[in-house]
């Protein structure tokens, strides 16, 4: 089971939140990818690791190339046989979690309003929950602050 740190508990429904990938020219560091690294550094193996999320273990190493790719210095060590047999991250790749949890976390918690308010929204148009705060009221700005013109 993937284990991903969250500084707000999901939304009741579990359809709102947010997602971040961040692109490195052509390549991007994204959560699967970093839950694979996660993954790797639990089992110490590339292809425990790949079972465990449902991949094969060539997509996991697909996954792995590409995310070194972004870097210059190795992110993990593979070895064969012997007693250091498996798969262990380097300490670029231990901070690389590290970097991106905690980056992770500051944007849901600057999202937690807007997911909030979207929540709202959503429930209000099914007929089931708060009426509609105007922009001004929630600290967001309008979108049209013209009348006679929609967005």
């Amino acid at each position: 089971m993937i284990r991903r740190p969250q500084t707000e508990p999901p939304a009741p429904s579990g359809r709102f939140g947010v997602r971040t990938k961040i692109y490195v020219e052509n390549d991007m560091i994204g959560s699967g990818k970093i839950d694979l690294l996660r993954l790797i550094a639990e089992h110490g193996s590339i292809t425990a690791a790949a079972r465990e999320m449902g991949i094969g273990y060539r997509r996991a190493w697909f996954l792995i190339d590409t995310l070194q790719r972004c870097f210059d210095a190795p992110l993990l060590r593979t070895h064969r046989g012997g007693p250091n047999n498996g798969s262990r991250l380097t300490q670029l790749g231990k901070e690389l979690i590290h970097q991106y949890d905690a980056h992770t976390a500051k944007i849901e918690a600057a999202s937690a309003g807007f997911l909030t308010w979207l929540e709202d929204q959503r429930a209000v148009s099914n007929g089931r929950g708060k009426t509609l705060e105007p922009a001004h009221q929630s600290g967001a700005e309008p979108l049209d602050k013209d009348p006679g013109h929609s967005v």
